[in-house]
């Protein structure tokens, strides 16, 4: 077996072992790579018969996992969104999920992502322009509960982990807008359908200032990254986030990667399971109003 399938094998367990956004894992990945060279990354993908282009360091390992990305999320996104449906991509990156959306939703449903880094986002504008996406508006600018300009602590080597806050990790900064979506919003009409939401541990601040799209849409799905680390080092307590979220009528669901299948959470349990000491994350799907029959 040769160096590069071995290389591929260990990131796809990685992956599917929820080990894949660790900083030792992302420094592992980045010395194997300097070390096998160039047989592993591609410039673009093609995935979900997109064309996706990569950033150079292809932070999401997408070319490391044939395209196997996020594999349940994604099923449960075809499931979820129809035709018509208007979608936020909250850290929308370079567009994986965007493109996604955009198909989803057809011509007369709309895709509204926000991604505040410049190198990201004239990545994610090749990638809608490419695919010839009409449906979709670009917003450069990252989402909390103000408005105004912050610093971007920027990961050189993950491209898919810059933060608004300083996580003690020696980064450079730059300086961005920011927004909060009730004030994005305010004068666009359309009923929103579902957030995406993977905005490095803002997301509970982000809940904050989407408070009025949340009161006003009567069925409403987010799915949304729960790192309890960052959410903390932001300074915010990751459980009162589920527990708001329930308050306002959600049903929260565990999205397990590991075995691909999704579960009612249990919320005594589930922060037992996913916490600051442990340094472990998942993807948490909020259901508000509709009911789902989603397949696992």
């Amino acid at each position: 077996m040769n160096r590069v399938l071995i290389f591929k094998k260990i990131a796809k367990y990685c992956g599917k072992m929820g080990m894949g956004k660790s900083q030792k894992m992302l420094n592992l990945y980045e010395e194997i790579l300097s070390k096998i060279g160039s047989g592993i990354r591609s410039d673009f993908i093609i995935m979900d018969d997109q064309k996706v282009f990569l950033d150079k360091e292809d932070s999401l390992m997408l070319s490391i996992k044939n395209n196997k990305h996020e594999l349940t999320e994604i099923e449960l996104l075809k499931q979820i969104i129809k035709n018509g449906d208007t979608v936020l991509d909250l850290g929308a990156n370079i567009g994986v999920y965007t493109l996604i959306f955009a198909k989803l939703v057809g011509k007369s449903g709309h895709v509204f992502a926000f991604e505040p880094d410049p190198t990201n986002f004239e990545i994610l504008s090749k990638n809608v322009k490419e695919n010839k996406h009409e449906n979709v508006t670009l917003v450069q600018k990252a989402v909390s509960e103000k408005n105004d300009k912050i610093k971007l602590f920027v990961s050189k080597r993950n491209h898919a982990s810059h933060r608004i806050f300083d996580s003690e990790e020696k980064r450079n900064s730059i300086e961005v807008d920011v927004i909060t979506l009730d004030t994005y919003f305010k004068k666009i009409k359309n009923p929103i359908n579902f957030i995406k939401m993977d905005v490095e541990g803002v997301e509970g601040a982000t809940l904050l200032g989407a408070s009025n799209i949340i009161k006003n849409s009567k069925d409403l799905v987010i799915m949304m990254e729960y790192f309890p680390k960052w959410i903390r080092k932001y300074g915010m307590n990751p459980e009162e986030i589920l527990d708001s979220l329930i308050e306002r009528k959600f049903k929260l669901f565990n999205i397990n990667q590991k075995e691909r299948k999704i579960y009612p959470i249990n919320l005594k349990n589930f922060v037992k399971e996913y916490n600051e000491q442990k340094k472990n994350y998942t993807n948490v799907l909020c259901v508000k109003g509709k009911e789902y029959a989603i397949k696992n």
